[in-house]
């Protein structure tokens, strides 16, 4: 009788704590889901072939070293010539990029970024070889083909505007703005021809360029996608994830604006140019440069009105720009 009596107890006293042990186990399964990385969101589909991949393709297949460490504006001009002449064929893969459609890579995870900094740092080689192409172009007195190289290297920074996140932007803009700078400086040399070819192209990146919200909501996809719910909430709570959107925001539009407002004073200086050769005078407003040197008047980002360029006593436009259209100044309007 005491054996029959014993047995149910034992019983009773195991089910609770086999009851603890499954939902302890089932607790810690879902803990380690809901903490680690979330596969990637879907994003938008690549071309295919996709001319991003062409650069960075380039980028890598660069030989030799770079003449003067990379500071090519004092580099020894032989040398410069003979980086120039061994690097042909990652040039032409570089065209064949521009030619085509781009989308920069990008992935909704921590792991993603570094895929994503390698990119940036063979595309920024790639701007920096046509820089150096354009270099010998000058001194070789061929204006027309330092032009092209100069606009080139001015698409290559707009490939990683489109697509990537805000780090890709920023280096974008920035190799835009450098390349432009190199092109301010061929104005009074170029032709006629190269003029128009130049606006041409320029109107055409002006053209895709990438607005800020853009950059802003490809971090949001990432957050999303590199982050858990629970590390979402836990970021939400603590005020993180608020003032890092707030950031990007203002770092993204910061940039943007910058950059456009510099890119579209420039397409007003060289239509100004294209407007003299042709009739011996400048223009006295930016309308009378449209529809034949401009398709429009270009807006200014910082006002949402037409761009307010200068004029000089004469009351025609000016090439001194001051502090109005100081390249990489801040966007505030002309008092």
């Amino acid at each position: 009788m005491t054996d029959v009596v014993s047995r149910p107890k034992m019983t009773l006293r195991r089910k609770p704590l086999t009851i603890i042990v499954i939902l302890g186990a089932a607790l810690i399964l879902s803990l380690t889901v809901l903490f680690s990385g979330r596969r990637p969101l879907p994003g938008p589909k690549r071309p295919d072939p996709n001319g991003f991949d062409d650069l960075v393709a380039a980028g890598s297949r660069i030989r030799g070293k770079w003449p003067n460490q990379g500071k090519l504006d004092q580099a020894n001009l032989g040398e410069l010539r003979a980086f120039v002449g061994a690097n042909d064929a990652a040039l032409g893969l570089v065209r064949m990029g521009l030619g085509r459609e781009s989308l920069a890579h990008f992935e909704d995870s921590q792991a993603g970024l570094e895929g994503q900094i390698e990119g940036q740092r063979q595309v920024k080689n790639v701007a920096r070889l046509l820089t150096a192409e354009g270099l010998v172009a000058e001194s070789e007195g061929r204006i027309g083909d330092a032009s092209r190289s100069y606009r080139a290297a001015m698409g290559v920074g707009q490939t990683l505007t489109q697509g990537g996140m805000l780090t890709d932007a920023q280096l974008g803009w920035f190799l835009q703005k450098s390349a432009g700078d190199r092109l301010r400086k061929l104005l009074d040399r170029l032709s006629k021809d190269d003029l128009k070819a130049t606006l041409r192209d320029l109107e055409a990146l002006d053209r895709r360029r990438v607005d800020a919200d853009a950059v802003v909501a490809r971090w949001e996809r990432w957050y999303r996608g590199a982050f858990s719910p629970i590390q979402r909430g836990i970021m939400g709570m603590n005020g993180l994830a608020k003032s890092e959107w707030a950031n990007q925001v203002a770092l993204a539009t910061k940039a943007h604006d910058r950059a456009e407002r510099d890119f579209r004073f420039l397409l007003v200086q060289l239509a100004i140019h294209a407007h003299h050769l042709d009739k011996g005078s400048r223009p006295r407003s930016v309308g009378e440069l449209v529809p034949t040197y401009l398709s429009a008047v270009p807006v200014d980002p910082g006002t949402g009105k037409p761009l307010d360029y200068p004029v000089n006593p004469s009351g025609e436009l000016s090439d001194d720009l001051g502090q109005v259209g100081q390249p990489g100044g801040e966007v505030t309007p002309r008092p």
